[in-house]
């Protein structure tokens, strides 16, 4: 009686054609994200002395400009992440199309909790559910890293290894400060809480510099 073979992963595909329709894809979840987040300011139609009620206007709809440079800043930073992930992929499997999916759910759904800022950013809830988000979102991206990166199973096999940390480093950073900012909310306020978030730079900044060695193969110059 023959035996069946033992179930096995199925084996990376190579094909450009495909990896090109995936990265389009996202980049277009990308765009539409950032874009929704410009259709969520909106001024009142004014049928007053424009002269005051114009700057009135505008002023009252200052949290919303912030709110939307906070989440244009924070999709920008996934996708430059993602833009350079995939730089190094030269194979895909149904995981990394999975993983993929569920790391640009989490872009999808941004501009939901980045509306909240926006309109209640003195409620700490309102920062908590976009720190929330935010974590949702590295967490998919560490585990899409992880899965591409493990074994260099779907890299280029001359990725170094201290390349793949600073990858990870870097999701985990934003994992760390949005996580962080939870108690800070809590405790503290709304405000302090996404002022906290300026931490975010800061960190990165200090781990570019000390992983200034790969700087060269991220921006793609080496």
């Amino acid at each position: 009686m023959t035996r069946k073979p033992v179930h096995q992963a199925a084996e990376p595909h190579s094909d450009d054609t495909a990896l090109e329709r995936i990265v389009f894809f996202s980049d277009a979840v990308f765009a539409i994200a950032i874009t929704l987040l410009a259709l969520d300011i909106r001024i009142p139609e004014l049928s007053g002395d424009l002269a005051v009620e114009l700057p009135k206007a505008l002023i009252d709809a200052f949290p919303q400009f912030i709110s939307f440079i906070i989440g244009f800043l924070v999709i920008a930073l996934y996708w430059t992440a993602h833009h350079r992930v995939f730089r190094l992929v030269r194979r895909y499997d149904g995981g990394l199309i999975w993983l993929n999916l569920i790391l640009l759910m989490t872009i999808a759904f941004m501009p939901i909790p980045t509306s909240l800022i926006g309109r209640y950013g003195d409620q700490p809830i309102a920062a908590i559910i976009y720190a929330l988000v935010v974590m949702a979102a590295s967490l998919a991206q560490l585990s899409l890293w992880w899965h591409i990166s493990r074994h260099h199973r779907l890299i280029d096999p001359e990725v170094s290894p201290r390349l793949i940390r600073y990858y990870f480093l870097r999701s985990l950073v934003l994992l760390f400060v949005f996580a962080l900012s939870i108690p800070v909310a809590l405790i503290f306020g709304s405000y302090v809480a996404e002022l906290s978030w300026i931490l975010l730079w800061v960190l990165s900044l200090i781990l570019r510099r000390r992983f200034d060695d790969v700087q060269p193969q991220v921006y793609g110059t080496a």
